[in-house]
């Protein structure tokens, strides 16, 4: 078990990360799983339904809130943090167990993880679950040990939270397979076992996509067909260097190649005959164990970028091996003990610091740096409450307008909300208060639509939408867009009578732009395609 104090130190963080997680607004794509977890469905396009199973707990027990939808997130963390120090503990001894989770806990990415509700912060706690009992397997002689369905069962829900979780699969397969000392494996039961209590935990999501004739996986497989993307590599390290915080980038860097020399001399002392005798880490495997099973997840998050994919949540479990590996070398450094130190202290600030200005990214600008919401990764977290409000009002004043006037008793007839992208919709739909009027649903439950088969790739088109709605046919309808001129006016030009333009506003904060959203009339829907 962690020492008393490392562990009370986890639970207070915990408390504090889900007050940070209540009082921060959703990310769209936080939004985007919210509206998942009230459909609750076996699958989705680009991921597993287990963040979206997880969020309608959440607010099942905190309502749906930011808290709500957040509440598993910390624990999430916590729970990585505390098997990572067992890990770390186990493979190279407590000092280096504290030293790790301490800068794991100061780590940018890892702390916006524990307050964000997305696929990435479930399938790297499951991940981390995995390979410590992997760790704990692969020491028991018994080939029925517990550890091993653990292990695969953990394997499988990694991959029912995200498909970054198939490279632990990959890891497995390199782990048995590269270094001597486990090679013998596949010939016991156990890996088997594991295998296929990682199939049956994975299988909803697996017969989801089934169902679906395997559409998903090759709609992922034409968008990896695509050239090699420089520019979009070197951006996607400058946001890496700043998600890592750069003096701890570094590190993580140097360890990875440190330790993949230490595992490939380890690998040739095996072949050349036994282990070394001088090295109590080669004895122990820990560098072997830990490079074999996350370089797959390592090389794919490379890939990933290298093509242009947004590849930051497949880093998560590579940099959690690699900065295992950093706080291994901190303990073996041959530096003078002073300038020792003063590395570590001065890694772990600066670690701290990007730490804050990512939870908290108003707090740059508070401090009178002029940094733009449009270079800032985390200002998508920001405003979102003014952009529904907004959106209120003129879904009010369509709604009494004199053009959306109806004969009979009533003056005016409810508009219906459309948003351009999935991700508005979603943003949007979270927070419009309560009370908007709008058309009596039938087969929706969603306040903000997207254009009818605009998007037939994405996870919406899996919803029911405005499309469905017979009932609706004749009603006007709001369209919000973050553009100046959206492209989806094409299509809902088409699916209304008459377009019209009721102008853009402008969302600031701190005296500083953060987002526009352009609005127009769509009236008289034409009904569904028949």
């Amino acid at each position: 078990m962690p020492p008393r104090p490392l562990l009370l130190g986890l639970l207070v963080l915990t408390a504090l990360r889900w007050v940070v997680a209540g009082a921060s607004e959703l990310t769209p794509a936080e939004a985007l799983v919210w509206l998942g977890g009230r459909q609750a469905p076996l699958g989705f396009f680009d991921h597993g339904p287990l963040a979206a199973w997880l969020v309608r707990a959440g607010t099942t027990l905190a309502g749906d809130t930011a808290l709500g939808v957040r509440f598993f997130a910390p624990l999430a963390i916590l729970g990585a943090s505390w098997l990572g120090w067992r890990l770390a503990a186990s493979a190279f001894g407590d000092k280096t167990g504290g030293w790790f989770v301490t800068a794991l806990q100061l780590t940018p990415l890892v702390n916006l993880g524990a307050v964000r509700a997305l696929p990435g912060t479930f399938a790297f706690f499951f991940a981390v679950a995995a390979a410590w009992w992997l760790w704990q397997a692969l020491h028991r002689a018994s080939p029925w040990a517990w550890q091993w369905p653990a292990a695969g069962a953990a394997m499988g829900l990694a991959l029912l939270a995200s498909p970054s979780g198939a490279a632990l699969f990959a890891g497995l397969v390199v782990l048995l397979t590269v270094p001597r000392r486990w090679r013998g494996r596949w010939r016991s039961p156990a890996p088997w076992l594991a295998l296929a209590c990682a199939a049956a935990t994975a299988a909803p999501w697996l017969w989801w996509l089934r169902q679906l004739d395997w559409l998903p996986l090759a709609s992922a497989w034409f968008a990896w067909v695509r050239a090699p993307a420089p520019l979009a590599f070197l951006q996607w390290l400058g946001l890496a260097v700043i998600a890592a915080s750069p003096f701890l980038f570094a590190g993580l860097l140097w360890a990875s190649v440190d330790g993949g020399l230490s595992a490939l001399r380890s690998w040739q002392r095996y072949r050349d005959g036994g282990l070394s005798g001088d090295d109590p880490h080669d004895q122990k495997s820990g560098r072997v164990f830990l490079l074999s099973l996350a370089a797959p997840g390592g090389l794919w998050t490379l890939a990933h970028a290298a093509l242009g994919h947004d590849a930051m949540d497949l880093a998560a479990f590579a940099g959690f091996a690699a900065l295992m590996l950093l706080s291994a070398r901190w303990i073996e450094s041959p530096l003078p003990p002073t300038t020792h130190r003063l590395a570590q202290n001065a890694t772990l600030l600066v670690a701290a610091a990007y730490s804050l200005l990512a939870l908290h990214n108003d707090l740059a600008r508070h401090l009178g740096l002029p940094w733009p919401y449009r270079l800032d990764p985390t200002a998508s977290a920001n405003g979102w409450r003014e952009a529904a409000a907004q959106t209120a009002a003129a879904s009010r004043a369509l709604t009494t307008s004199p053009a959306n006037a109806s004969p009979g008793p009533a003056s005016a007839r409810p508009v219906f909300l459309i948003a351009e992208t999935p991700a508005l919709a979603a943003a949007l739909d979270f927070y419009l208060p309560a009370g908007l009027p709008l058309p009596p649903p039938t087969t929706t439950r969603l306040r903000c639509h997207v254009p009818a088969r605009l998007a037939a790739e994405d996870d919406f088109a899996s919803w029911p939408g405005y499309a469905e709605e017979a009932g609706w046919t004749g009603f006007d309808a709001l369209f919000v867009s973050e553009a100046a001129a959206p492209p989806a006016l094409a299509v809902l030009n088409r699916q209304f009578r008459q377009l019209e333009s009721l102008g853009r506003i402008e969302i600031r904060r701190g005296g500083r732009p953060l987002r526009s959203l352009s609005f127009f009339a769509c009236r008289s829907w034409r009904g569904p395609a028949r």
